[in-house]
């Protein structure tokens, strides 16, 4: 849809989710070409991955294969669903302990939305509840009605690939967000 979009026109994405991706059939750098081709930002609103896990509705348990009575318990314990689960008043701790196993291995392995934001020169927001959301959502609004767009044409055109960007402004109460660099095809003169 933002490729039929006129070039005059920003393009820009929201995207409003968790931040782990579970089922896209796209590569992280496909997508992200793609994106940097079409001049597109992505601008992400997520909720953190270990909120999801600890507010999801915990899973039917299954039926014990051991019968109670095969449990060991202290002496002249009774047999009760208390005595005989193992985990007693403390709840599942496992989603949050999975999280904490992804977010390890998150270190090494970057978040897709990290790298879309990053490289296409948008920002990844985070919220906990509804008012966070809308926070978050107005934020990105804002940003996007009180940003200035500086263009830019090199004067050779033969240097194809990846060129890097960097911006400096001089006034304290300014904030430069741009992306890293941007792709362009060499043209023989």
């Amino acid at each position: 849809m933002l490729r039929r979009r006129s070039g005059d026109r920003r393009r820009v994405i929201l995207l409003i989710s968790e931040s782990r991706d579970k089922g896209s059939s796209g590569r992280v750098r496909e997508t992200l070409a793609a994106a940097e081709f079409q001049n597109v930002s992505l601008y992400a609103v997520n909720i953190p991955r270990v909120v999801t896990a600890l507010t999801a509705r915990a899973p039917a348990p299954r039926p014990d294969p051991i019968p109670a009575s095969a449990h060991r318990l202290p002496a002249g314990a009774a047999v009760t669903p208390e005595t005989t689960s193992g985990i007693g008043n403390y709840g599942n701790v496992m989603p949050a302990f999975e999280e904490i196993i992804r977010g390890v291995k998150a270190i090494f392995i970057p978040n897709p939305v990290e790298v879309f934001t990053k490289y296409t020169g948008g920002k990844e927001q985070h919220f906990v509840d509804l008012k966070g959301l809308e926070k978050a959502i107005a934020s990105i609004g804002n940003e996007l009605h009180a940003q200035y767009l500086i263009t830019y044409t090199p004067s050779t055109k033969s240097e194809g690939g990846y060129h890097q960007i960097k911006i400096e402004v001089t006034r304290q109460d300014l904030t430069v967000s741009t992306r890293p660099g941007y792709w362009m095809a060499a043209i023989p003169q």
